[in-house]
């Protein structure tokens, strides 16, 4: 089985610094894009995407994006023994909640970084099952034969309440930033198939874009690529960073 991925990281129309943060396997992308062939079983068991938006109106929220982003990827590439389900989801819960810890405790010591924190929305394939993992409203997405489905739920209090998110953009979970946090986990593996395409994406997208809009451009794509998601963006206004990771799973 292979995987394509294309994934960007664009400051938007308004903002002036980028507080998103993509990461691809190892990888981290601010300010620019990448693509990548992931051949799962052949060259590696395991591998990760991830996209982390730093929390708008609070400081230092491009620190903890990537600061977020190049924790969990250094930690998760430590893990050194093969790991059943449950053991999988208590070592990534474990590892954001340190992170989380961690942040707090910054803020604590640096008031530049007082209530820093940020979203955190990931896509992982590990020996042989695919699963994603949520804290706060970046979102993950499937496409297939020319539907799109959002799989995650946002932490918002929009949803909580069953409100269009235009209604609220109240977060009620983010990694830094708050007392406690917790982090969705899920096995997908069920529902993937040949074809899908998964999107990652800050609310830099979706919140410039219905998702009638983005399963257009998505059905349309010519070339495997993000740039039409982001022009996307910045047609409803660009009033945030977006950030976009697509992959395709093949074979």
């Amino acid at each position: 089985m292979k995987i394509l991925v294309a994934a960007e990281s664009n400051v938007g129309l308004v903002r002036g610094r980028n507080e998103d943060m993509i990461l691809v396997d190892t990888d981290l992308i601010r300010d620019g894009k990448n693509s990548y062939l992931f051949e799962a079983g052949e060259n590696q068991d395991s591998f990760v995407m991830a996209v982390s938006d730093g929390m708008g109106g609070h400081n230092a929220g491009d620190f903890a994006s990537e600061y977020i982003l190049t924790e969990f990827a250094k930690r998760f590439h430590q893990m050194e023994d093969v790991l059943d389900e449950q053991q999988l989801q208590d070592y990534m819960t474990l590892t954001i909640s340190n992170i989380h810890n961690e942040l707090n405790q910054m803020g604590k010591e640096d008031p530049e970084k007082r209530n820093m924190g940020a979203t955190i929305i990931i896509f992982l394939y590990y020996h042989e099952k695919f699963y994603f993992a949520l804290a706060g409203d970046s979102r993950l997405y499937r496409f297939r034969r020319g539907i799109l489905k959002q799989i995650s739920r946002d932490h918002t209090l929009a949803e909580m309440n069953n409100l269009d998110r235009s209604a609220s953009h109240v977060l009620l979970n983010a990694v830094g930033g708050g007392e406690e946090v917790y982090l969705d986990f899920f096995d997908i593996t069920d529902n993937v198939m040949p074809d899908d395409i998964f999107l990652l994406c800050s609310d830099g997208l979706t919140d410039m874009a219905a998702d009638e809009k983005i399963e257009e451009t998505i059905d349309s794509l010519d070339e495997f690529d993000t740039e039409s998601l982001v022009k996307l963006a910045h047609k409803g206004g660009g009033k945030d960073n977006v950030s976009v990771i697509l992959a395709r799973i093949t074979g």
